[in-house]
């Protein structure tokens, strides 16, 4: 990354690639920009209209501008507001798109990293307009480049060192006057007349193909020239070597009165480190984390998969995007205890925070089901020294395992010989057959597996195994996944063990008779079906409702659909809190008529529509 050469490549990056390139990445922020209005409107209890408007606010086709800062004084959030005359000229000139005021400038409340990644990625321009020269560094700007934004910056921190005339705009020359007054008019007018006489004019004019030659050829100046120099690295380094360690130099040689203890910096070096030992909570997130089921954080991370929910079922690849921003929001730490790093939700907050996540990617959430099977299965295993390996990785989704022990639980365990036999061996046990139905053993480090022990002569004896074995092992493959209906991005499908030996260290119970017994694990095809089913149902429901405001023939169908929906939904929660009203088996058929039910009327409703691509209803019956 550091490579300055590196970034010379981009020069051979075709202009319409790259303008296409960040026209998309700037659509993704304007539609999380009005996901984050509508909530905010609907949080305020502002009218329908307003919810609307939040909607349709912000035109992909306009110049967006970007300011996000602290609420420093010196970093001159109201500078742009010094003019509002000149904020109405420029935003209603009729000579570009959309004359409209409303919905042109917009506030994003609770700033937070998952804002600002969307920020940075999708804005034209990221203005910063600091009070020179008190801008240390600013190193948001930075993070624009690589994403193709263009910097418009007060000439202060690291854009007094990277600006060169040609990869970005200047405000001003960088004068600064003794009355701060003064220094705050001056940049304010300055500001406006790089927006009204460089920045706009470059943005818009185009050729025949609307490319604005101009404007891409700053963003490949831009980032051929900062994207290496550039960077939260090497500011950190150079502090570090400018800064921090000749001062720790010359402190750590300060004698201590009276020659008590070590030196200062010392002192201070295991204080810090103490400190973090103790503060184990302490992580960098881009989601905001889940801590209940009502929290605005799960609708932000519902927000997210949904939008990534066609491109999954379409691509049919592994969901990793999605599963990385599980990990962040906390998802994998609702289900354990939280000595294990858990949270531990109760089973019906659980059951609400699984129906809405299976609302909005079935496929993320049914992958999210086997890989809580794992960890549940390892937590409540014989192993401790396993558990402090494996779990704190996996609870914050820095790993990935998953479960194969299907064949322990249906009629596979009944055949005279096992589909996955266990033979004791020196330090371990030996593996061969295979585990028929696993999901997303591509990308697990561990497969938890259920295997039958067989004795000296070979033959199947009552006890069964149950291993975390390492995906790693030479012996150890998984040959092509499934082509399902649906779910096949959950690359669901065998994984064959041809002699793995599995160390004593992955075995998490054993051997003993009916091994999956063992603790409470969480059981496939239990109450998380009938929770799957119901989500998806819910999301065919949206569908429906939206068809039957056009239609009022689809009234009928969609309160019937509507009451057993709540009736089924009150029966899992009942079932959840541990009060059942019917058998689970029942519980299971109801789920999955519903479900079936429920997307064959949205298909029916949008006249064929789910045959096209992306459509959501054909997403939901291929689910």
């Amino acid at each position: 990354m550091f490579d300055p050469e590196t970034w010379q490549r981009i020069y051979q990056v075709d202009p319409g690639e790259l303008w296409e390139t960040h026209h998309a990445l700037k659509s993704r922020c304007l539609d999380f920009v009005r996901r984050r209005l509508s909530r905010q409107a609907r949080r305020r209890s502002e009218d329908e209209a307003s919810v609307d408007a939040a909607r349709l606010a912000l035109d992909p086709a306009a110049l967006t501008i970007g300011f996000a800062r602290r609420f420093a004084t010196y970093k001159r959030a109201d500078l742009f507001l010094r003019q509002l005359d000149a904020i109405a000229e420029l935003i209603n000139d009729t000579n570009r798109p959309d004359s409209r005021f409303s919905g042109r400038v917009v506030f994003i409340e609770d700033y937070d990293l998952n804002v600002a990644r969307h920020m940075v990625q999708g804005v034209d321009v990221w203005l910063n307009n600091p009070r020179r020269p008190l801008e240390a560094s600013g190193t948001s700007g930075m993070k624009v480049v690589l994403n193709g934004g263009l910097n418009c910056s007060i000439l202060d921190g690291w854009w007094a060192e990277a600006y060169n005339g040609k990869n970005g705009f200047s405000i001003g020359l960088g004068q600064q006057h003794v009355n701060t007054d003064i220094t705050d008019t001056r940049d304010a007018e300055n500001l406006f007349r790089v927006l009204s006489d460089e920045v706009i004019p470059c943005f818009y004019e185009r050729d025949a193909d609307g490319l604005p030659h101009e404007w891409i050829t700053r963003m490949v100046n831009s980032i051929a020239t900062l994207a290496a120099r550039f960077s939260a690295h090497r500011m950190v380094q150079d502090y570090v070597t400018h800064c921090y360690l000749p001062a720790a130099v010359a402190i750590d040689a300060t004698p201590i009165p009276n020659g008590r203890g070590s030196s200062l910096f010392e002192r201070e070096h295991n204080r810090r480190r103490e400190s973090r030992r103790a503060d184990t909570g302490a992580t960098l997130n881009l989601m905001p984390r889940i801590t209940s089921p009502d929290d605005d954080a799960l609708t932000e991370l519902c927000d997210e998969l949904r939008s990534r929910a066609a491109e999954v079922d379409r691509s049919q690849a592994w969901p990793a995007e999605s599963m990385r921003l599980c990990g962040e929001a906390g998802v994998f730490e609702w289900f354990l205890e939280n000595h294990l790093g858990g949270q531990k939700w109760s089973d019906p907050d659980v059951t609400r925070g699984y129906l809405a996540l299976s609302e909005a990617c079935l496929t993320t959430t049914f992958i999210i089901t086997q890989r809580t099977g794992a960890c549940r299965r390892i937590a409540v295993g014989d192993n401790d020294a396993l558990k402090e390996r494996l779990l704190p990785d996996l609870v914050s989704g820095k790993s990935f395992a998953t479960v194969g022990i299907s064949h322990l639980t249906t009629s596979g365990r009944h055949l005279k010989k096992p589909l996955l036999a266990a033979t004791r061996v020196a330090g371990g046990w030996r593996l061969e057959g295979m585990a028929p139905w696993v999901t997303g053993a591509e990308a697990a480090e561990h497969v938890v597996v259920g295997a039958t022990v067989l004795d000296e002569a070979g033959e199947p004896t009552a006890d069964e195994v149950l291993l975390a074995a390492p995906t790693s092992l030479n012996s150890v493959s998984t040959p092509p996944a499934f082509a399902m209906v649906a779910l096949t991005a959950s690359r669901t499908g065998p994984v064959r063990f041809d002699g793995a030996v599995v160390a004593d260290e992955y075995v998490i119970a054993g051997p003993i008779p009916e091994v999956l017994k063992h603790g409470v694990g969480a059981a496939t095809g239990g109450p998380q079906t009938s929770t799957l089913a119901l989500g998806s149902a819910a999301a065919s429901l949206v569908l429906l409702r939206a068809e039957a405001t056009k239609r009022p023939d689809l009234e009928g169908p969609l309160e019937a659909l509507t009451a057993d929906h709540a009736e089924v939904l009150a029966d899992l929660h009942a079932a959840a809190s541990g009060e059942p009203r019917c058998s689970s088996e029942s519980l299971r058929q109801r789920s999955n008529s519903l479900v079936l039910r429920a997307s064959q009327a949205a298909l029916t409703a949008t006249k064929g529509a789910g045959y096209l691509a992306d459509a959501p209803a054909g997403r939901l019956c291929r689910e």
